[in-house]
């Protein structure tokens, strides 16, 4: 059943076997734990983007399929916690809820609601396996580096002539952006991403490449000219720059150390913003020339005139919704909008009031109980996180996209993994029975 959700069309089939194979090979090696990390990797493009040109690996089915059956590899060996589960089980209420309703949108079938399904929740499935904190932040060091990857592939797929690296915009928005094997935004949430989880990593292990791979993972994000993610970033990171600006000892020199870091971390700001924000600012995307008016330039990016659209349709059903995957198949009149670019309008088109409300409460009470759980050293970086993920759903697709969706479900999960083996109560142990009283001495008679 679960190979069939993938099997959509011939390419798809064999993209299915494919994965089935995968898993398959993995359990009978006895090896998940490898195999999921190689398919974590595959995270590091994005199939939508590579055209007919990629073959099969221009279908996304491939990279969903791959990321699904490594994880479900996982969940075979290590088990799950239930209540971690509690996500999913809300999209399933959310679908039963809308079908229930008789208001699904047009067009929506049983195929399309499982493969929607399986997209939305890859990731808070992930979460709920029984990581292990000692073995498993091997994992977070991968997701830091998949930005990179991203770009090095998509130097090899230009040189291919299958892809190019920069994509310089069209119309308007002629804005030059870096997209690597991915395109600009999809890039811009995976930055977003690794630039958390190596900070993160240097945090819990100092391991050495990661303050290398903050830089870098930050600065692709800066050449993908994406003002959410940057937006994001920056709440994101605020906390842990402001720790390293203000650690070091207060010493009795002229210079303090701890006000010298703080300069340098200012002056390292102020350079970096003064590089980015003339970028995020000059960009310019859907002007339109109306007479007598001149260009009118939606800073929103045509974000605002599809919102509108998508929620009149959306308030149609407002309490349980159209339905579970209704919103990759829901048309409005412009262009350009496949998805609706902001993940709580998609919540309340899918869902409704009930259905939607609902799932984010699950997300909540998830997301709340991992940051408990984890050490207590890094809840701030996790709070940041977490707010930055916020902002961000309001303008792009975070939920539904698996490049970011699923490395923020694996921080949380991994790290909620340390606490949760604090808890685990220790094998008890038998303790030596006690020694009999001593006889009193038997008195000698002389």
């Amino acid at each position: 059943m679960l190979v069939g959700v993938f099997a959509n069309s011939a390419s798809s089939k064999v993209v299915a076997a494919a994965v089935g194979a995968l898993l398959l090979g993995s359990l009978l090696a006895r090896a998940p734990e490898w195999t999921f990390g190689v398919c974590l990797l595959a995270l590091c493009y994005s199939p939508e983007y590579m055209g007919g040109a990629a073959g099969v690996f221009g279908d996304p089915q491939l990279q969903k399929g791959l990321v699904y059956f490594g994880a479900l590899g996982m969940a075979l060996q290590r088990g799950v916690r239930p209540r971690f589960l509690i996500v999913p089980a809300a999209y399933v209420v959310m679908a039963i809820l809308a079908k229930l309703n008789n208001q699904l949108i047009p067009g929506l079938s049983l195929t399309q609601m499982l493969s929607s399904f399986v997209t939305l929740t890859v990731g808070w499935t992930a979460l709920a396996i029984k990581w292990d904190p000692r073995r498993d932040l091997k994992y977070l060091k991968v997701l830091a580096c998949l930005p990179v990857a991203c770009v090095l592939l998509g130097v090899l797929l230009q040189g291919a002539g299958l892809h190019p690296v920069f994509d310089h915009g069209t119309g308007f928005d002629s804005t030059t952006r870096l997209q690597g094997a991915s395109g600009p935004a999809q890039l811009a949430l995976t930055s977003l991403i690794a630039c958390v989880t190596g900070s993160i990593c240097y945090r819990m292990t100092r391991w050495t490449w990661a303050p290398l791979l903050v830089v870098a993972d930050a600065t692709i994000l800066a050449l993908t000219v994406s003002r959410g993610a940057a937006i994001a970033l920056a709440i994101a990171l605020a906390w842990p720059i402001l720790r390293l600006a203000l650690s070091g000892s207060a010493d009795k020199r002229w210079v303090p150390q701890r006000w010298a870091r703080i300069l340098i971390v200012c002056v390292a700001a102020a350079g970096a913003a003064s590089l980015v924000v003339p970028s995020l600012l000059n960009r310019q995307a859907n002007a339109t020339f109306i007479q007598g008016q001149g260009v009118i330039t939606d800073k929103t990016s045509g974000r605002s005139a599809a919102w509108h659209e998508f929620y009149v349709i959306a308030k149609q059903s407002p309490l349980f919704g159209h339905g579970l995957g209704s919103g990759p198949i829901t048309k409005i009149k412009e262009k350009g909008f496949l998805a609706q670019h902001n993940e709580y309008l998609r919540l309340f088109l899918e869902g409704g009031y009930v259905g939607g409300g609902l799932i984010l409460l699950a997300m909540i009470i998830v997301i709340t109980s991992c940051i408990r759980l984890a050490p207590r050293r890094i809840r701030m970086d996790l709070v940041g996180l977490v707010l930055g993920f916020a902002i961000l759903s309001y303008t792009d697709n975070t939920l539904t996209s698996v490049n970011l969706q699923v490395p923020f479900c694996l921080v949380f999960g991994i790290l909620a993994s340390f606490g949760l083996q604090r808890a685990r109560p220790s094998p008890a142990v038998s303790e030596p029975s006690p020694a009999p009283p001593l006889e009193p001495p038997i008195p000698v008679v002389g």
